[in-house]
């Protein structure tokens, strides 16, 4: 759980601060634990947005966990063959989006924006084999 999620005050500062910390991210590695650990985050925020029902938010939201997502892939693809892998946290990510999914009806507007997150883990997940 997050002590400041999106809708709060505080929620652009937190954002400021972590791009902020992310350009101090020198090393292949600790970009990629930096990346790790902000996909973890935004989950936990989009979790929260579901389970609070702020709607406003839930599109951002998605959009910041599909970036994240994106940004840990980048980091691994360009990683020596050997040491290449998808992330052990993609499926485990997949099937708790799944279930924020489901608090949506079907085909809703917020039911497509969580299931794009999920395709977007699938295809990046691919993109590692």
């Amino acid at each position: 759980n997050e002590s400041i999620n999106p809708g709060s005050f505080y929620y652009p500062f937190k954002r400021l601060w972590e791009k902020g910390f992310e350009k101090l991210q020198f090393g292949k590695k600790s970009k990629i634990e930096f990346y790790q650990a902000q996909l973890k985050r935004r989950l936990s925020e989009l979790n929260y947005v579901v389970d609070k029902k702020l709607l406003s938010e839930v599109q951002g939201s998605t959009e910041r966990f599909a970036y994240y997502a994106g940004m840990l892939v980048e980091q691994i693809d360009s990683e020596d063959q050997e040491t290449k892998k998808k992330p052990d946290e993609f499926d485990q990510y997949s099937k708790i989006l799944g279930n924020l999914r489901d608090k949506f009806p079907a085909n809703s507007s917020f039911w497509m924006l969580i299931q794009h997150d999920i395709n977007t883990l699938k295809i990046l997940s691919d993109k590692l084999k």
